[in-house]
């Protein structure tokens, strides 16, 4: 667990930046998870919006892949009553 005192926006732009970078990119879900099992507190919505902050800024491409759920479908999701966010959208560098 990360310590709490130095969780703040630099941290969660380096965070995705840095996962950003795989191989597949990334997505806010994604991101999101991996923050919330370091202790971060901040919603999966702060995680998509940092992204499109992010791509604006040039920093991160972002691509839409229908099929990129990684949880399954929307319908399954809709059905359980699930929470998460499924979002098409994947995150990756902006190699200049």
């Amino acid at each position: 667990m990360t310590d709490m005192s130095v969780i703040d926006s630099k941290w969660r732009q380096a965070l995705f930046l840095e996962m950003a970078s795989r191989d597949n990119g990334i997505t806010a879900q994604e991101v999101h998870d991996e923050a919330a099992r370091r202790g971060d507190t901040a919603t999966v919505e702060a995680y998509l919006n940092l992204g499109r902050r992010l791509a604006l800024r040039g920093r991160l491409n972002s691509s839409k892949d229908d099929a990129r759920t990684r949880d399954g479908s929307v319908r399954e999701m809709m059905n359980s009553g699930s929470t998460r966010i499924v979002s098409p959208i994947s995150w990756t560098p902006n190699i200049r």
